[in-house]
């Protein structure tokens, strides 16, 4: 008779195939990582391929919607995508041999470079959310990803960038300037924050821009100065500081895309977020890591930082590489961050110094003295089995749409 680890083994091999016969480089991942406690714990082993299975029936269809909405540039005359997907029956299981920030975005050609919107917000968004934390002046990402059909809630704490968001595109049509208030001493998003109304003939979905900064409780700060340089707190100050699991609206149930760029403030942003990375509220993360701006700010480990993700069930990639070249260790997570750091083996002088740069200049661009900035990269996680969320439902006109 078969021993049980044989039947496994016999069972994650078929599931392989099913894997390779849909093409999901999400799926390939985890299991690849998954075999060694799958082989190293036959007690939970079960479990483990009982989640597995979903996973890849959960895969499929997720790989139908993409291939749907064009999110890789070789997808053509794909079928249509689904509204919804099942979800998991079974608990995750955690997976610390997850616990890596992986190369295989960039090396499949999907990475991005400093200040470029992520190429899935480039794609048919079909009304669903996604919530930008850090616009800066030029909210571009935001703008982008609405023009493509996202509904798009974004927070900028500092009030200069929030003037200038205002002039440029507060005449918008589609854009919506929100100033929060209080309830019984919180900060709430006003009554008329409605249900936006359905993705328009242009393919155009909305933007609801709030002048707050997200942190890990509600309350308020003082904001000087502008730009990446300006200086946050010293004082009691009136730019509202809200958690995001309390201050998003009651029409955003799933989210399909939570990107911070915060300046070293990610790890705060996160720490408000925790009820909803519990309830596998967010899809895809992505957040800037920059070790050297967590120091400067105070904020927060930014090995802990990356940590979150992962204890969430997230399976976080690199985006940039910029100043992490190949090869370098994708885990455990400590030894990833200290590759981060290195400069002297991590390739960063000679990818400034191809591009035109002196060697001096990309030393002390690789170093951070040129900008304070130190080393950092965009880091992308995706979430296994949220799925999307029932966009046709979230566009029911229950109580309307309109501008602030």
């Amino acid at each position: 008779m078969s021993s049980p680890i044989y039947k496994v083994g016999i069972l994650v091999f078929v599931l392989c195939g099913m894997v390779l016969l849909v093409n999901s480089p999400a799926f390939l991942s985890h299991l690849m990582f998954s075999l060694e406690p799958l082989r190293a714990e036959p007690s939970g082993a079960q479990q483990q391929v009982t989640q597995l299975k979903e996973e890849v029936q959960i895969l499929k269809v997720r790989l139908t919607a993409a291939l749907a909405e064009c999110q890789c540039p070789q997808c053509t005359n794909a079928p249509s995508a689904p509204t919804s997907v099942p979800v998991l029956t079974t608990p995750p299981v955690q997976r610390n041999d997850l616990q890596g920030v992986f190369p295989l975005m960039r090396h499949w050609g999907l990475g991005q470079g400093n200040l470029e919107t992520p190429a899935v917000l480039l794609q048919p968004g079909n009304g669903r959310v996604v919530v930008d934390v850090g616009l800066s002046a030029n909210p571009k990402e935001t703008i982008d990803a609405m023009e493509h059909g996202f509904n798009v809630i974004g927070f900028e704490l500092v009030p200069s960038n929030f003037q200038t968001i205002r002039r440029t595109h507060g005449s918008h049509e589609r854009v919506h300037i929100v100033k929060l208030i209080q309830v019984d001493g919180k900060w709430r998003m006003p009554p008329d924050v409605l249900l936006p109304p359905p993705v328009n003939a242009k393919g155009q979905g909305s933007a609801y821009i709030v002048n707050a900064g997200c942190a890990a409780h509600d309350g308020s700060t003082s904001v000087s100065g502008g730009g990446t340089g300006a200086q946050v707190g010293g004082g009691a100050g009136d730019t509202p500081l809200v958690a995001l699991d309390d201050i998003l609206p009651q029409w955003v149930n799933k989210v399909f895309m939570l990107k911070i760029d915060t300046q070293g403030f990610e790890a705060q942003v996160l720490a408000g977020a925790q009820k909803s990375l519990e309830r596998t509220r967010f899809e895809y993360v992505q957040y800037e890591l920059s070790p050297k701006l967590m120091a400067n700010t105070n904020s927060g480990d930014p090995l802990e930082l990356l940590k979150i993700a992962p204890s969430h069930g997230g399976i976080c990639f690199d985006m940039m590489g910029e100043h992490n070249k190949m090869p370098r260790p994708s885990a455990p997570l400590d030894a990833y961050l200290q590759g981060l750091n290195n400069v002297n083996t991590d390739g960063c002088p000679e990818v400034w110094v191809a591009r035109g740069h002196s060697q001096q200049e990309a030393n002390r661009v690789c170093t951070g003295s040129a900008n304070g900035f130190g080393m950092w990269d965009d880091i992308l996680c995706y979430f296994p089995g949220t799925g999307f969320e029932d966009v046709a439902e979230m566009q029911k006109p229950k109580n309307g749409g309109g501008k602030n």
